[in-house]
């Protein structure tokens, strides 16, 4: 059930992001990075307002949902009440944040990313029911649809609207997917039952953790546009902001999928078992990851010549940069939800708080040198937070640490054949005459999987065959239960 689970939300999410990518790049072409760097402001301001009131509640639901009554209606009615009222108050100051963070203008992009958070506000807690019950192929067909309706609506009103039509996709987004979730999830979040302190307290004092690690990864992950807005200006903001979303829609094409059917999965399993299910997951995501980060780096120049007009030329030398923490990020995101099902939320919290403030520290001392100065920060900082959650497994978990280590490093040197094919089709095309770009992105793509391929069969053979094995298997309907065992 759990690789089919992840089948499903690979197969969509892939669509999904194609689709999403191709929108994009679609975007690009009516939007100025200035413009950009507006929208993407306005929209950070909004979901940080939505993160803070956000007080992870459906966690609770999915560990013991089964367990206690009323609980579905006690999460519902704190999410509501706390996220409506967070996201009146960032309406009230639209106008006021803007010259805080190098955006004037950005206000009036407020009122409609206010009304899809609320909307989507609606739809999270019948969405944890779903992950409760492993309703996993529902949950990937309706974000997957979900981001189909995005670039739909986006893309037909950005032609006369401009960045206006991001807002009307996400709202379009927003109520797509919350009409689904409310409609076929269990009804018990809407059976109105008496508030009781003790049960509350239950459910705050397992999520609270997992709130603030939630909100910091957040931070992390999106604060610095703030910080890059500030130093640098909108456009350049714009234009980072859209490297970093490039970067990050390679590994989340796949990692983004498997991430959410990890921690239900990790919780299902004996205690016993997870330490090698982590390791399994570790390699797994490492292989699956690695060539598309380091890959989408090495053909950069060519996919910005390709694909982007000349004003966005700035992406591709911070797609070089940021390939580093697109790799790690998920790494780090599989231990988190192997710690998660250990319901040791502090560790969660904990790394999370180090990880905003290695990013904040490194943005302040190196950010101001300039962009890539500040996408080096952001790798140093997400490579920072994996080491530090690595190694909280030497106390109670030390025989793993090096199967996880080697597990994530494999796949990592089987890039480096990867990355030598690229070069060297890379120098051979100006021998080649002058090749348009698209054919030149098309040589070198086909040449980085050919020389990944090969550095797989050298340094992460088990891995490579392990992964091979599983798709194998979910192609002929084959799945043993115990997948992550």
């Amino acid at each position: 059930m759990v690789a089919r689970a992840v089948a499903w939300n690979v197969v969509t999410g892939v669509g999904a992001r194609i689709v999403g990518l191709i929108g994009t790049l679609v975007l690009a072409r009516f939007i100025a990075p200035d413009e950009y760097g507006l929208v993407s402001v306005a929209a950070i301001c909004v979901s940080t307002a939505g993160q803070f009131s956000n007080l992870q509640l459906g966690q609770y639901l999915i560990v013991q949902g089964n367990r206690e009554q009323g609980v579905a209606f006690h999460a519902a009615v704190f999410q509501l009440a706390l996220g409506l009222a967070a996201l009146g108050g960032v309406w009230w100051l639209r106008d006021s944040l803007g010259p805080v963070f190098g955006a004037p203008g950005m206000g009036r992009f407020i009122p409609g990313f206010v009304l899809a958070a609320a909307i989507e506000r609606v739809g999270q807690t019948p969405e944890k029911l779903l992950a409760r019950d492993l309703r996993f192929r529902l949950i990937a067909l309706t974000r997957g649809a979900g981001e189909l309706c995005y670039t739909a609506l986006a893309l037909s009103f950005a032609p006369s609207i401009g960045g206006m039509a991001i807002v009307v996709g996400n709202v379009g987004r927003a109520a797509l997917v919350a009409t689904v979730f409310v409609a076929s999830s269990d009804r018990q979040w809407l059976r109105p039952v008496r508030l009781s302190w003790t049960k509350s307290v239950a459910m705050f004092n397992y999520s609270s953790p997992l709130a603030l690690a939630r909100l910091t990864d957040f931070a992390a992950g999106r604060w610095d546009n703030l910080v890059i807005s500030g130093f640098h200006g909108a456009g350049i903001a714009g234009t980072y902001n859209l490297a970093y979303n490039l970067s990050q829609t390679s590994t989340g094409t796949l990692a983004d999928q498997v991430l959410d059917v990890l921690f239900p999965s990790f919780a299902s399993l004996e205690p016993k078992d997870r330490g090698r299910a982590l390791v399994r997951a570790l390699s797994s995501m490492s292989l699956l990851v690695m060539p598309l980060t380091f890959g989408l780096a090495a053909v950069a120049t060519t996919l910005v010549t390709a694909l982007f007009p000349p004003r966005w030329g700035q992406i591709a030398p911070m797609l070089v940069v940021l390939s580093v923490s697109a790799a790690l990020l998920p790494l780090a995101s599989t231990l988190l939800a192997f710690w998660r099902a250990q319901r040791r939320t502090g560790v969660v919290m904990i790394a999370s708080a180090v990880r905003l403030a290695l990013l904040l520290g490194a943005l302040v001392t190196i950010g101001p040198l300039g962009p890539l100065w500040a996408c080096a920060a952001v790798d140093l900082s997400a490579l920072g937070y994996l080491l530090l959650i690595w190694w909280t497994l030497r106390p109670d978990h030390r025989p793993i640490m090096w199967p996880a280590a080697r597990g994530m490093l494999q796949p990592m040197l089987a890039c480096l054949p990867m990355l030598a094919f690229v070069q060297g089709v890379q120098a051979i095309e100006p021998r080649l005459g002058p090749v348009v770009a698209p054919w030149a992105l098309g040589l070198e793509i086909a040449a980085g999987a050919a020389g990944y391929a090969a550095g797989a069969f050298l340094f992460a053979r088990d891995t490579a065959a392990d992964v091979t094995g599983l798709g194998r298997q979910l192609i002929l309907g084959k799945l043993s239960p115990g997948i992550w065992r």
